[in-house]
């Protein structure tokens, strides 16, 4: 079944442990792979279909910040070189 990229999202944002480095759970795999089966659970799906997307969300956010970057450095240099 297709995982619900909102609603995976949401549930994410609620576990700090899944994304925050500084988050004193984030080297803990026990309670990251508990918290990936509990948010599973929720959308009706399997953690491995979860951190699948959840990673490919964050790339596709990733290279849409880096385009958005490239962008606006382009468009200040030419602005500068007039």
């Amino acid at each position: 079944m297709p995982v619900n990229e909102d609603c995976l999202i949401i549930y994410v944002q609620e576990h700090e442990c899944l994304y925050d480095l500084k988050h004193k759970d984030y080297d803990n795999n026990l309670i990251k792979d508990n918290t990936w089966r509990e948010i599973a659970n929720k959308l009706k799906s399997t953690s491995e279909e979860c951190k699948n997307k959840w990673a490919l969300l964050r790339s596709y956010y990733r290279r849409a910040l880096n385009r958005r970057k490239t962008i606006r450095s382009a468009r200040y240099d030419y602005v500068l070189l007039c």
